[in-house]
């Protein structure tokens, strides 16, 4: 579970809550920023880790943030549309079921019934569909229950508060990728790799709220360690699923930021912070392509 709630609020974004908890977390966060220079040593573009929900009152801005957006000319982040249910809600049906699956019981260990069941009683009527999904489908659904759990509101997030200043100072907005690429990214993986994303969901004990704290106090630090640590492990020790849903993304995303600073445009990019620490980020591909690439917070 580990990875997969990493994912859901470092790298995308399913559902919100309407509570309102309480975290061990400083108010005053820093979390980390880098340049992309160019061969002049001016800074061409800015590289932002997000966390997609925050908890009230977490102040992140800074004066270095305010001076890297103010100096670019567009801000590019995941994926437009993350923040419309019903345009996420309609790219997931459209990738998520498919005709005679097997029951999601039978797709694991029969061991794991109880979990599997305990695991349902978070997702309300989804419960109904659940066998209809493919098996990475299902797992995420089952996954987003321990994240309704956190009590977090997606307006509380990063992206929403970046969004709005670029809005506000009439600079575009762009997609990395759209929805579908962003689901397909688990759609297209091998049958055995979702029954293993399905199988780490439905196991998994750990406490979602503690393993949230931990990823949450890692980026308002700016501590690279501690958000890998907090976004590692479990499934993502797969090779196929780790190549599929992170690293061919990265790459991806690297050759289309090359391609926006060969055109000699300044974007400001806001990403989940698990795409830009660890081996094989977005700062690395960049790197090989031979931009130098400087923490600047």
């Amino acid at each position: 579970m580990r990875f997969l709630l990493a994912l859901l609020l470092l790298v995308a974004l399913y559902g919100c809550s309407d509570a309102a908890p309480t975290y061990d977390v400083s108010p005053s966060a820093k979390p980390a920023l880098w340049a992309v220079e160019g061969a002049d040593g001016a800074p061409q573009a800015y590289l932002f880790g997000t966390v997609h929900l925050l908890p009230e009152g977490v102040e992140w801005q800074s004066p270095a943030l305010d001076q890297a957006m103010d100096r670019s000319d567009a801000l590019v982040i995941e994926v437009l549309g993350a923040d419309d249910p019903q345009k996420l809600a309609g790219a997931f049906k459209a990738l998520a079921f498919s005709p005679n699956l097997p029951p999601v019981e039978e797709r694991l260990p029969a061991d794991l019934k109880p979990e599997l069941e305990q695991a349902k009683d978070g997702i309300g009527l989804a419960r109904m569909m659940l066998d209809g999904m493919e098996s990475w489908a299902a797992a995420l659904t089952l996954a987003s229950a321990q994240h309704e759990k956190l009590g977090l509101d997606r307006a509380d997030g990063v992206e929403t508060v970046v969004e709005a200043r670029f809005e506000k100072a009439d600079k575009p907005i762009r997609g990395l990728e759209t929805m579908e690429e962003q689901l397909g990214a688990f759609d297209t993986l091998p049958e055995t790799e979702q029954r293993q994303m399905l199988k780490d969901v439905v196991s998994d004990t750990s406490d979602a709220r503690a393993e949230f704290e931990k990823l949450l106090q890692a980026w308002a630090s700016g501590n690279e360690s501690g958000l890998i640590k907090a976004s590692q492990g479990g499934m993502m020790d797969t090779p196929r699923i780790r190549e599929a849903v992170l690293v061919a993304r990265n790459r991806a995303w690297a050759d289309r930021l090359d391609a926006m600073l060969k055109k000699n445009e300044h974007p400001f990019v806001a990403v989940g912070a698990g795409h830009l620490v660890g081996p094989d980020n977005v700062r690395e591909f960049l790197a090989a392509k031979g931009y130098k690439v400087v923490r600047v917070q």
